[in-house]
């Protein structure tokens, strides 16, 4: 099963809910978050730059303009396995603090536009809900 972990809040572009990396950015712009919960964040998240390659596509899009539009979704491989164990910490982080994260897992992910040893990005087929 692939795992994303995702935050209720809609990305209207995308129609779909914010990835994890982005309902961090949502608590790290929080002023009121403790110095000492964003500082955790930000560790979490240089490991995850460190560690993880940024995808060189979102979209089945050719076009220069296809990152106005992305469609695709970022999906940890089950072999991921340090990756997804930084990513329940900082969900705890998240929850913990007013960002509540869900988990979710499937086997069919939609049309491949990226791929590595850690992660794939697939626009969803029109059924799927994520």
């Amino acid at each position: 099963m692939y795992i994303r972990f995702i935050h209720d809040v809609s990305i209207e572009s995308m129609h779909a809910k914010a990835g994890i990396f982005h309902a961090s950015e949502i608590l790290l712009e929080n002023e009121f978050t403790p110095d000492a919960v964003r500082h955790e964040v930000q560790k979490i998240r240089q490991w995850f730059n460190d560690f993880l390659d940024r995808p060189n596509s979102f979209s089945r899009s050719k076009s220069k303009a296809q990152w106005k539009d992305t469609k695709g979704l970022s999906w940890f491989k089950p072999s991921a396995k340090d990756h997804i164990e930084k990513s329940y910490a900082l969900k705890r982080i998240l929850d913990s603090n007013g960002v509540p994260i869900t988990v979710l897992r499937t086997k069919r992910l939609g049309y491949v536009v990226y791929e590595d040893e850690f992660q794939i990005v697939a626009e969803p087929f029109s059924d799927t809900n994520c």
